[in-house]
């Protein structure tokens, strides 16, 4: 990349050009750029990161590769060390001291506010990519062929689903009325007890899911696709890109952010679509937001982004 140096209206200029056009920058044009708000910081490892949670603006946490917790106390950065080894792709916090985090082997930890430990579960080895909590004592992992693999009071208990491909994200409500979806546009709900396959709009691979809402989800995959599922209905949102959609966060129904495996983020305000302000270049895996003005996303060898609208 060229340098240009200059002085006076015309450096500001060009500097807030330089700001409004970086969000442009890859192979997808489609969408017009916003201010930058997003900004890469130091995770203190150089491991890929599948899975981050924010509980609060001085509380996030991040799970990867070999093992890796990373923790953010509104200063720093840093690595958890523990003695884990397998991989992680999941984190849910539910409060400063609680949390799950799931990953490869079937492996599941719990953590007490202090530490993170293993809990010991014998129902399955696939590996567990999704988890969603509702409680400390409620929550649900989703993996390999088709694992639905459910936290019940201190009892594991494993799912019958009417697919054995596999699934990446899951949400079930105290309620109990949730889905999860998966690869070759997999899509599942599940109520009143079982688990049911919904006819899905796409054979397009699902990888992350949003939901707000009992039939309210939002759900994102491959080739830029992203499925709207509310009042009954199942159809796609055009996004106006081609990437793949590897991550999902919505507040409502009319504001929310998609990740890509090639470090893009997409912004919906209102019912258009923009350019987050942020090329990164290295694929992102998940996003966690404490609220509209202040978030987080992570993605391979160690990335960190925060948004933080001033």
């Amino acid at each position: 990349m060229k340098v240009y140096r200059a002085t006076g209206w015309w450096l500001a200029a060009m500097a807030l050009t330089i700001m409004l056009l970086g969000s442009g920058c890859g192979d997808d044009n489609e969408t017009e750029p916003t201010p930058v708000y997003w900004s890469r910081v130091s995770s203190s490892t150089n491991r890929s990161l599948h899975g981050i949670d924010a509980v609060s603006s001085t509380d996030v946490w991040a799970v990867g590769d070999f093992g890796n917790f990373v923790h953010y106390d509104g200063q720093n950065w840093g690595v958890r060390l523990t003695t884990f080894t397998n991989d992680l792709f999941c984190i849910d916090m539910l409060s400063s001291s609680r949390g799950w985090a799931g990953g490869g082997g079937g492996i599941v930890y719990r953590y007490d506010g202090a530490e993170w430990t293993r809990v010991d579960q014998t129902l399955t080895a696939n590996n567990l990519y999704g988890c969603h909590f509702s409680s400390d004592t409620q929550g649900w992992f989703v993996g390999d062929d088709g694992t639905v693999l459910q936290y019940d009071e201190g009892t594991w208990v494993l799912h019958e689903t009417p697919s054995t491909k596999r699934l990446w994200g899951v949400y079930v409500p105290s309620g109990g009325d949730g889905w999860a979806c998966g690869e070759k546009g997999t899509i599942l709900r599940y109520r009143n007890g079982v688990w049911e396959l919904v006819n899905s709009p796409t054979s397009r691979d699902l990888y992350d899911l949003e939901y707000f809402g009992s039939d309210n989800v939002r759900v994102c995959g491959d080739g830029g696709t992203l499925v709207r599922i509310s009042g009954g209905t199942v159809g796609i949102l055009d996004i106006q890109t081609t990437q793949l959609l590897s991550a999902v966060w919505f507040f409502n129904d009319s504001h929310g952010w998609v990740a890509t495996g090639k470090g893009s983020l997409f912004h919906y305000v209102g019912g258009t679509w923009t350019k987050g302000g942020y090329q990164h270049r290295t694929g992102l895996n998940d996003l966690s937001f404490v609220d509209s003005d202040l978030g987080f996303a992570c993605g391979d060898g160690g990335t960190i982004l925060k948004y933080e609208y001033q």
